[in-house]
């Protein structure tokens, strides 16, 4: 098992407000925050990541929820050192207040292989998930999972 690596999920706002587009609006995602729980049940929060924007104060850690412009409106979920295949924060909540959306990320496992090459070690294979109750499971370099209304 791997003694320590680092992990992401990557996420993007969907953004295609057209007549029957389920995206959100700029003014919404500029309300985006996420709160760290320490727990899948999500009720032990941590800490919360707000957007570093005019007149909002960081979180206690100093942490911030960055959206990025490459993807557009896309942002990523820093699972933490992950020591023996066991994250620190294993349950997150995406919350849009603008658009009164939650998005609830729970379970959260990686599955790592053994390297058959020089380099010896471990490698993250797969990232394993709940995204609102639906099972998710991703290559660790992947496509954004989009978040529609």
């Amino acid at each position: 098992m791997p003694t320590e690596n680092h992990a992401f999920l990557l996420f993007r706002f969907d953004t295609d407000t057209t007549a029957g587009g389920r995206g959100f609006r700029k003014q919404e995602v500029q309300t985006a925050y996420a709160v760290v729980y320490a727990n899948s049940d999500l009720t032990q929060p941590l800490d919360t990541f707000r957007q570093a924007l005019p007149g909002t104060r960081p979180s206690p850690s100093g942490q911030i929820l960055t959206i990025y412009p490459m993807p557009p409106n896309s942002l990523q979920l820093y699972l933490g050192k992950v020591v023996g295949g066991q994250t620190p924060w294993p349950g997150y909540r995406i919350v849009v207040p603008a658009s009164q959306r939650t998005f609830e990320v729970r379970n959260t496992e990686l599955e790592f292989k053994e390297r058959n090459d020089r380099c010896d070690g471990v490698y993250l294979k797969q990232i394993r998930f709940t995204l609102n109750g639906q099972l998710l499971e991703l290559p660790p370099v992947h496509e954004c999972v989009v978040l529609s209304k």
